[in-house]
């Protein structure tokens, strides 16, 4: 098969082997939230026994790719053949295995911010046993965004893409094989669109021969704009704020329960707990804007090269056959291997930022 080669790596991120019998491979890479990969590979059982000893799945083209393996199934067919499936999410995953440990608020940049919750959980922790000794963070990219957060028990990951979303920066967890180290870092796409003159263009359209379909969406459906955000207390002494203002009949409310979010018993002021009321408004509306969202298959290497000329997270200009333009990001990115050669089936959304 004319793909990629892929790498079985052990827990300690040793290499166990060198792999390039497989029906088919399928890695997704997300701009604001963790990929998935998945390898069908024939069944031996010198490649069942490969797969069980495996903790990680990298590529020979790009090792700082790295999936965690997570799931293992075995299908038969007399018809078909015998093929195993080994699958799971990429390392940005990893921050779903840690929690805001203790109650904790911050009031400053979202970038420091970001970096604070991964020292806590996986650098530095309180807790020796939380560390995880070849886990680094990347070099600061800048954002200066200030927002007010408050967590109790939140997930890591859940945490991060929450502020991401909000900022219209993307993250990821790249391994650096010759280290053996995980590395976490912020990033931000380059705008390659019509809206700008500092990069190259990169227009996907039929009339460039290199949108080979499209699929265009608009859903309103679970829109909300205006948020009342309820937090401490009981009945009508609750501490709320609105967040939005919307008015007429393009407003449409809804109600977000921030009970979880406390005050210390009057350690925080008012002002800033309701601060803190009013960013978790904000990121829950980010999650319910209207979205806009168009996929499409594109031609592989025709005018341009996914990583060489244009990278997840970028914006870039999109016309398809009936004069509908966009400059939208970049937030996916699936890439296939299979006997049929390879493809690249990227989908945008409009960019907040």
């Amino acid at each position: 098969m004319d793909g990629t080669i892929f790498y079985f790596l052990d827990n300690e991120l040793n290499i166990l082997a060198a792999f390039d019998t497989y029906k088919s491979a399928i890695f997704t890479g997300r701009y604001y939230s963790p990929g998935d990969f998945e390898l069908y590979i024939p069944a031996t059982k010198k490649a069942l026994e490969l797969a069980r000893a495996s903790a990680f799945v990298t590529r020979a083209d790009n090792t700082s790719v790295c999936g965690l393996v997570e799931k293992i199934g075995i299908q038969t067919s007399r018809a078909d053949g015998n093929f195993i499936t080994v699958s799971g999410r990429d390392a940005a995953a990893l921050l779903e295995r840690r929690i805001v440990w203790r109650q904790t608020t911050y009031n400053g940049r979202a970038e420091r911010i970001i970096r604070s919750l991964i020292e806590n959980a996986f650098i530095t922790p309180e807790i020796e046993a939380r560390a995880v000794d070849n886990f680094e963070l990347g070099a600061e990219i800048g954002l200066n965004d200030i927002i007010r957060v408050q967590y109790t028990g939140d997930s890591i990951g859940s945490a991060i893409e929450a502020i991401c979303k909000t900022t219209g920066t993307g993250y990821r967890i790249r391994l650096d094989l010759p280290n053996k180290k995980f590395i976490f870092e912020l990033y931000q796409g380059k705008d390659r669109s019509f809206d700008q003159n500092t990069n190259p263009f990169v227009v996907f359209s039929s009339d460039f021969e290199n949108l080979l379909s499209s699929t265009y969406n608009e859903d309103a459906s679970g829109t909300k704009n205006v948020a009342q955000v309820a937090g401490e207390g009981q009945g009508n002494e609750r501490v709320k704020v609105a967040v939005g203002s919307v008015s007429g009949i393009d407003r449409n409310e809804t109600f977000i329960n921030a009970s979880q979010k406390s005050d210390n018993q009057g350690e925080i002021d008012l002002v800033t707990y309701e601060g803190l009321l009013s960013e978790d408004g904000a990121q829950k509306l980010a999650e319910l804007e209207a979205k806009k969202q168009i996929d499409g298959e594109i031609a592989p290497n025709y005018n341009y090269q996914l990583n060489k000329d244009y990278f997840l997270g970028d914006i870039i200009q999109i016309e398809n056959e009936y004069g509908y333009r966009m400059a939208p990001r970049i937030v996916e990115v699936i890439e296939s291997w299979s006997s049929d050669g390879y493809t690249c089936i990227p989908t945008f959304e409009q960019a907040n930022s």
